[in-house]
């Protein structure tokens, strides 16, 4: 008699986890056997159910089931229901037997790609545990694999491989298919990751207009915040007139006629009554024939709210994720060296195979701004709950910044809500189906252009969504990579706008995030998935596509150590190939070479600069690793002009400043003498 084997599903979240399956190996639990608790720690999902409900294993989650059937349709036969079996027994040995934590968004995405291939199944006459004994129909399937389920798949199939068939119960009989299907989900991945920079031009306007919608509603935030409490708190308040009669008689159950019955003003009169009619010329959305309803006043706080959760990832790298976790006091200031900085604490999933671990980003100002609109949102809607939050409960995820705006009373949902931590955020905060269209430029050709120099391996021409005319199609993952790009390379932005509006976070993230900052460790210790490494690896790419814009590419002629081995390099060259670019960009990444634009022109030592300490920056005039370009050197001989008619010219100051500009003239004149004499 074989004998039994105990195993247990491993939560970091739950009041109580699922029970311990102790069994044969390879025999599946039975039908009563306990899946999930709810939050109280009552049983709410057997093995045999259709629908296993997790939700209370996911920090704020209002609902996430795990539904076996519904790829099968509503008249399932015999054959569903077998293979609907299958599909149940696999997911489970994953969760239960396979030697790694799991999070329910991990379970997710298994039982998404199972559900792909039970109808796969169904469809050709087999069941999954007999595909997989059949390496020419499984390759054959591997062909209907999709890209982004390869991923699930390959986890799934390589976790049953490595527990085997004891604990399985089952051959697995893949061949070569397997090695086929693990390339197709590193394909995957790395094409993933790869989510395009915003171009500069869309970039800064898409951070102005965030920053004016912020603004525009930071001026009017209190009067209408004070309009939603009150009408939070008066179910009259706001409604049609027929609406406050029935909801009279619903709340009383008396008539109109009776004399504590009076009507309040409807809802087109509201901004009036509060002083928001300038506010409403500015968004005319609030009022019109198509949102002449209070819903409309959620809808709009709603879009506040993506507002600043927009800025906030535009200003800190975090994953959307990881700004949906941030709990409701999330900012920490403090002082080094005289000057103010500001972090973000919250907790990051993608770790530990979705285990949420304590983390900190480093941010802006401007997210200050956008934390104190996004607090004040939320706590109108905990009042609503009922909910004043202590000290502990301020800085617990439990108690998210951007509670839903469902838990509203008179938006109709709140009764499907549960009235209790942990709390739901709202949905699709920070992305295109709540942010405005108008925040986001049409493409032009420049900014084809741009993202061509950026990644000429790929064409971006033949992808319908870069077409010239559309609007910048947006996701929360362009603003990770662009922040990574551009903030950790200066030398790449040539827009001014967008340079002064990502300076002080540039500035930070040089700090803590620089290769071998004691800060960096301390903020983030061995996380391997912190916006850190983002930053990291993207500053040799970066580098090497401003040292290519600016000096491989540069119209103007290129002086200086570097620059003249570049123009004597390039001289018979008319253009970069790609093959130059490709090796340009590995250089970079190897340690070869490095680039940082400077005041005269650009600077390409790996080591730390061992003349600007001692000199200024006429230092860079005879530097064998510096690009000199006239025009820069014209722009600071003007400046250092400026800069001696406000001294005194009996200083110090003054007599330094003088020696420089002399350099510099004399620099400027042996330049153009050559260029005479050719």
């Amino acid at each position: 008699m074989s004998e039994l084997i105990s195993f247990e599903a491993r939560f970091d979240y739950g009041a109580k986890q699922p029970d311990e399956f102790c069994s044969k190996l390879g025999v599946a639990p039975k039908n009563s056997f306990i899946v999930a608790y709810d939050r109280e720690g009552h049983p709410i999902s057997q093995y045999g159910d259709n629908v296993w409900d997790l939700s209370a294993y996911q920090k704020n989650k209002s609902a996430m089931r795990l539904n076996f059937v519904s790829w099968a349709g509503r008249n399932p036969t015999g054959e569903h229901i077998t293979i609907t079996a299958e599909i149940k027994w696999l997911l489970f040995l994953y969760w239960y037997f396979w030697e790694t934590a799991n999070s329910v968004n991990t379970l997710v995405g298994v039982l998404s790609s199972l559900r792909n291939m039970a109808k796969y199944c169904a469809e050709h006459a087999t069941s999954p545990i007999k595909l997989l004994n059949d390496p020419i129909k499984f390759s054959v399937y591997l062909d209907q694999v999709i890209g982004s389920q390869a991923k699930n798949f390959s986890a799934l199939i390589t976790a049953l491989i490595d527990m085997g068939e004891t604990k399985r119960g089952f051959p697995l009989l893949l061949g070569a298919s397997l090695e086929e299907l693990c390339k197709i989900a590193r394909v995957e991945n790395t094409r993933n990751k790869q989510h395009p920079v915003i171009p500069t031009s869309i970039y800064s306007a898409l951070i102005a207009r965030a920053i004016d919608e912020l603004e525009h509603f930071e001026t009017i935030a209190d009067p209408f915040l004070q309009l939603i409490s009150d009408c939070s708190n008066n179910p009259q308040l706001g409604r049609s007139r027929q609406n406050q009669r029935t909801i009279f008689k619903q709340n009383t159950g008396r008539t109109i006629k009776d004399p504590e019955f009076s009507y309040f003003i409807e809802y087109g009169e509201l901004f009036d009554q509060y002083g928001l009619r300038d506010y409403v010329k500015i968004y005319p959305h609030l009022i019109s024939k198509k949102t002449n309803s209070i819903h409309t006043l959620s809808a709009h706080l709603k879009e506040k709210q993506s507002i600043c959760f927009l800025l906030i990832t535009l200003f800190s790298g975090m994953r959307r994720g990881e700004t949906n976790r941030l709990p409701y006091d999330c900012l920490q200031t403090y002082y080094e060296n005289g000057k103010k900085h500001y972090r973000l604490c919250g907790e990051t999933f993608k770790l530990a195979d979705g285990i949420s671990k304590r983390t900190t980003w480093v941010t802006d100002p401007i997210v200050v701004r956008a934390i104190q609109v996004a607090q004040k949102i939320a706590d109108i809607i905990y009042s609503t709950i009922g909910e004043q939050l202590n000290a502990e409960q301020r800085t617990s995820s439990d108690f998210p910044l951007f509670i839903g705006s469902g838990y509203l009373p008179f938006i109709g949902r709140i009764e499907r809500m549960a009235k209790k931590a942990p709390y739901t955020n709202s949905k699709g905060l920070g992305t295109k189906e709540t942010l405005s269209e108008n925040l986001f430029l049409t493409i032009t050709e420049e900014d084809i252009q741009e993202l061509e120099s950026i990644d000429p391996f790929r064409d971006w021409r033949s992808e319908k969504r870069f077409t010239i005319g559309l609007r910048w199609t947006y996701s929360p993952h362009q603003a990770r990579r662009s922040l990574a790009v551009y903030a950790s390379a200066s030398g790449l932005v040539s827009l001014p706008s967008l340079r002064r509006q990502l300076q002080q976070i540039t500035e930070e993230m040089a700090i803590y995030y620089a290769k071998g900052s004691a800060y960096a460790k301390n903020l983030i210790a061995d996380e391997k998935d912190h916006f850190y490494h983002d930053y990291q690896a993207a500053q040799p790419e970066a580098q090497a596509l401003a040292y290519i814009a600016q000096i491989l590419l540069s119209d103007e002629p290129l002086f200086g150590g570097h620059g003249a081995w570049i123009a004597q390099r390039f001289n018979k060259q008319e253009t970069l190939t790609v093959e130059d670019r490709k090796t340009t960009i590995q250089r970079f990444k190897k340690g070869d070479l490095a680039y940082k634009a400077t005041p005269l022109g650009g600077c390409t030592t790996v080591e730390p600069c061992d003349k600007k300490a001692m000199r200024t920056v006429t230092a860079c005039l005879k530097c064998t690793k510096a690009v000199i370009k006239v025009s820069k050197i014209i722009k600071v001989i003007k400046k250092t002009e400026a800069q001696l008619g406000r001294l005194d010219p009996h200083s110090k100051e003054y007599e330094l400043k003088e020696n420089d500009l002399s350099e510099l003239i004399v620099f400027k004149d042996r330049i153009n003498n050559k260029k005479g004499k050719k």
